[in-house]
């Protein structure tokens, strides 16, 4: 969906929802959402940050009084993506997990134009209402690009930057919808998703249950469309460390294509490509995530 959804919500905790396709299948989802969350084996607790585009959710757990990590996800899905790399950086880490706007999660589903400063103001007043003159930045997919549009606004309060499989580096490889088109054969929900997901990953990946939720969920979900490819001076705006991931058998974006362009204007960064991994990275999430907490580790 391209054009703007304003929501007229009395609360934040209001039942409505304009982006499923049925209460019910909105109920389903949050009862999803918790379940994941209730994988945090860490305290953690629920804040709403208001922002000039709408409420937004935030999971705050770790460790106070260390250093601020903030995590936005990728498109489409939460915050509850990050359960399990917010349960190993919790000792060392203070953590904000953000359910972006317009997404599966609990911030408003408004959804403003990507190539207007919406998200670079909406990534700012988060971070503002979060009190953090600096931290580390982790983004997933969608959760890359909101980085840099963060940077274009305010690059001295990111620390550091861990970008995996990160959108709007280069342009979605269409591809990817005519390997998915078979999995629209299969009439089982259940069955729909684990085709979307084998089409979608890497040879041989058996999928979590959490995977197959989120493809199953998807099909009674208003799906997001695609981020703008940045512009050569939106990237250069991440000034600081910063580390991109991508897996070499991504059919979303064409991985060689992203590292060239990266290295090309971020010749300060790091790039690594994980053989085996696809878009989701779930196949190896084990090895992501150590490459990113050294990453970490290394930048104090």
């Amino acid at each position: 969906m391209r054009h703007s959804i304003r929501w007229r919500a009395a609360t934040p905790h209001s039942r409505a929802h304009p982006l499923y396709r049925s209460n019910a299948a909105y109920e389903a989802a949050m009862r999803d959402y918790d379940a994941a969350l209730s994988t945090l084996a860490v305290p953690h607790e629920s804040r709403y940050i208001p922002t000039r585009h709408g409420f937004t959710h935030v999971v705050v757990s770790g460790t106070a009084g260390k250093p601020p990590v903030v995590l936005w996800h990728g498109m489409n899905v939460n915050l509850t993506m990050w359960c399990a790399l917010m349960n190993l950086l919790a000792p060392d880490y203070h953590l904000f997990a953000v359910d972006t706007i317009g997404n599966q999660g609990r911030s408003a589903p408004n959804r403003p134009n990507k190539r207007s400063p919406a998200h670079s103001e909406w990534t700012l007043d988060v971070v503002n209402g979060l009190a953090l003159e600096q931290a580390h930045h982790i983004g997933f997919s969608q959760g890359g690009w909101l980085i840099f549009r963060l940077a274009e606004v305010a690059a001295a309060r990111i620390r550091s930057a861990a970008l995996l499989s990160c959108a709007g580096l280069v342009p979605v490889d269409y591809r990817l919808l005519l390997r998915m088109a078979p999995a629209l054969l299969y009439r089982s929900p259940e069955a729909r998703a684990r085709a979307m997901i084998r089409f979608t990953s890497a040879p041989n990946h058996h999928p979590t249950p959490y995977e197959v939720r989120v493809f199953m969920s998807l099909q009674d979900y208003r799906v997001e469309g695609r981020v703008p490819v940045l512009r050569d001076e939106q990237i250069r705006c991440l000034t600081c460390p910063v580390t991109l991931i991508m897996g070499a058998q991504d059919h979303t974006f064409d991985p060689w294509r992203a590292v060239k362009r990266f290295h090309r204007l971020l010749p300060h960064g790091e790039a690594v490509l994980f053989d085996g991994l696809s878009h989701g990275l779930e196949e190896d999430r084990a090895r992501v995530y150590a490459h990113v907490r050294a990453f970490l580790a290394r930048q104090g």
